[in-house]
């Protein structure tokens, strides 16, 4: 049984029940539906991957106002004064040693790291 004919059964029978109904009945089912249909919202509009928007529904007006826009900003900005804080000061203390290391002023402890023969040892094996 194909989509089309059994819609048009399924049509049949509400038709068939529909004509059967008692003239009260019908009028109190009509009445309900059309105070339904004066409370009924409609939603908006459903959101299609790809369309563009955001999947949470939000509204091109919403996402750049500043509520939303200058937090996120000021998230963004601080997390990359971090990441380049970090750097910086990584990069420092590596160049320091080099300096130190070139110029023979680091300890003579600096070259004595037990770990670093240890480490020897094992990955020799």
């Amino acid at each position: 049984m194909n989509e089309s004919h059994l819609g048009s059964k399924i049509a049949e029978q509400l038709e068939r029940a529909a004509n059967q109904l008692r003239q009260g009945t019908f009028y109190s089912l009509q009445a309900a539906r059309d105070l339904a249909l004066q409370k009924y919202r409609p939603q908006p509009e459903s959101r299609v991957a790809g369309d563009g928007r955001a999947a949470s529904g939000l509204r091109r007006g919403h996402l750049l106002s500043a509520r939303v826009l200058l937090p996120l900003v000021i998230v963004l900005l601080s997390l990359g004064g971090i990441i380049y804080w970090q750097s910086a000061k990584q990069n420092n203390e590596v160049e320091d040693i080099d300096a130190h290391l070139l110029t023979g002023d680091l300890p003579i402890n600096a070259y004595l790291d037990k770990d670093f023969d240890s480490w020897l040892r094992r990955s020799s094996q």
